[in-house]
């Protein structure tokens, strides 16, 4: 039997009760309230065996917008604090011990990332980012009932059965960006959701519009690739017939607000033709539900000022080039003020200032965009982080100099390994692109983001950190194609491989490290 789901108004833990430091020095700080375990995992899934409790994964970064998005609207929320009790929650930070090989057993990369095991250690679900606490709270009752993995779900949807509403529940509420499972390596996504749907029934109007827009999210990343296969026919009409019952509805709207605010150009690009009045009439009926959206007070303030980035994109649909409007400028100028004024919690503000800098950099107001970041790394408990944002603001203006110099700052700056080595990577590809013929520097700051990895060596490239490792090879490949570069290419690695030598011979991460630049 499921329990009741909680409502969004449940009140919050006093602001008194968050200790003052958290978050700002310490990478191993967790949110207050919760009975978090660190740092031994095997323990936590024994605890979770022997109690017969599923096991709640938190995996997060302290600087990163997204997990301060929780911290102040799920995770402080007096109602789900008590149900982490029916729980063994598990706090995973990325620059902990041990963080990126445990992140690589259980397969999550972005923050955050929320997985469910059920008491034996089998994965149920991972839960998306962004869902308000009433639908968190729906998914955290289904994984204390007797409901099957994701993954056995959608095999049975597959072959043509019906699903039941807690399934459907759980399908629609999966985090299909973080899917460890395989499952959309196995079935072509374009196609599958259309058959998650389907296996529906009728009444689960939300549950159904959340997996259209994944469907809808699927044919706009196949027609922005290399082999775009557009929407034709039936299939055409029954696309445009779910955005526009979507759209008819608010709460629908509500259910899907971060998919809506992330892809809402995506879908007008995909269900209508450049210049046609069909496309101008969607973006007409559009306006009203960004406006409203906006001027709703019981959603979270990031969602608020994304419709700004909406409208953004929206008005450069068809011309990108283009300014934006003297309205929508006023617009943003508004929305940023307001953002401002009205965010003192540090948590908050570290996800809400991120949205306002991505809007006003979206519109090309880089002298606002900056104004903002410096203030923000003035008062940030995470300042490394807005120094990142600076340094790609900065080289989208075609200022490589102010660029490098932000990059290497932030760079400097970070704290925490897999941190230091992820803010290492674009300090070092800005190098590769915007001072390509500084061999000597490259030379020097490419080993010396490798040095700082021999503390760590036997945990060092797993899973994010891996993932950097192998884009940075892409670059230095790309840099050194016309042979140019070889001798640098050449110190690089011997300098590489004096870490590389500092990992166990038995450990896989070695092979990872000496295979680094091998082929360049």
């Amino acid at each position: 039997m499921l329990l009741i789901a909680c409502s969004p108004d449940t009140p919050e833990v006093p602001a008194s009760r968050l200790p003052k430091d958290a978050g700002m020095e310490d990478p191993n700080w967790v949110p207050a309230g919760i009975q978090w375990r660190q740092g031994d995992v095997e323990a936590a899934f024994a605890e979770a065996k022997a109690s017969n409790k599923p096991l709640f994964l938190y995996w997060g970064a302290e600087w990163c917008p997204p997990c301060h998005q929780l911290k102040v609207t799920v995770f402080n929320k007096l109602a789900f604090i008590e149900r982490s009790r029916l729980f063994v929650p598990i706090y995973l930070d990325g620059d902990t011990e041990r963080g990126q090989k445990y992140a690589a057993r259980f397969g999550v990369m972005g923050y955050p990332t929320i997985v469910v095991f059920n008491p034996d250690g089998q994965e149920i679900t991972r839960i998306p980012g962004g869902l308000d606490m009433e639908a968190y709270m729906t998914v955290l009752d289904l994984t204390l009932s007797d409901v099957r993995p994701v993954v056995d779900l959608v095999d049975t949807a597959v072959t043509g059965e019906s699903l039941a509403s807690a399934d459907c529940q759980l399908l629609a509420y999966y985090s299909w960006g973080e899917d460890n499972e395989g499952i959309l390596d196995q079935y072509q996504a374009r196609a599958l959701f259309p058959i998650l749907r389907a296996a529906c029934p009728a009444e689960l109007t939300a549950e159904r519009s959340r997996l259209f827009m994944e469907y809808l999210a699927a044919v706009a990343e196949e027609q922005n690739s290399d082999q775009p296969d557009s929407l034709k026919g039936k299939e055409y009409v029954a696309a445009l017939a779910g955005f526009n019952e979507i759209l008819a509805d608010y709460t629908l709207v509500k259910a899907n607000l971060e998919s809506f605010l992330g892809n809402v150009a995506d879908a007008v690009k995909t269900l209508t033709a450049p210049g046609t009045a069909e496309r101008e009439e969607l973006i007409v009926r559009l306006e009203p539900i960004l406006t409203r959206i906006r001027q709703d007070e019981a959603l979270p303030k990031r969602e608020r000022i994304y419709t700004a980035r909406a409208r953004v994109w929206l008005e450069q649909l068809d011309k990108v080039d283009a300014a934006i409007s003297a309205e929508l400028k006023s617009e943003i100028q508004a929305t940023v003020a307001w953002a401002d004024q009205t965010t003192s919690d540090r948590y908050e503000r570290q996800t809400v200032m991120n949205a306002a800098a991505n809007t006003l950099v979206s519109a090309r107001m880089y002298d606002e965009a900056r104004a903002l970041l410096t203030a923000e790394i003035e008062i940030s408990g995470q300042p490394y982080y807005f120094m990142l944002s600076r340094a790609e603001l900065e080289q989208e203006a075609n200022q490589p100099a102010a660029a490098l110099e932000w990059y290497e700052r932030a760079y400097h700056e970070s704290k925490g390994p897999a941190t230091r080595f992820q803010w290492g990577y674009n300090y070092l590809t800005g190098l590769l692109e915007l001072s390509p013929e500084d061999e000597k520097r490259i030379e020097t700051e490419t080993i010396r983001v490798f040095q700082e990895l021999e503390n760590i060596a036997s945990n060092a490239f797993y899973q994010r950190t891996r993932v950097r490792l192998e884009q940075l090879e892409q670059s230095f490949a790309e840099w050194n194609r016309d042979g140019r570069h070889g001798a640098s290419i050449r110190v690089i690695r011997a300098g590489v491989m004096e870490v590389c030598r500092r990992i166990p011979v038995e450990d896989e991460s070695r092979q990872t490290c000496e295979a680094f630049l091998d082929s360049v």
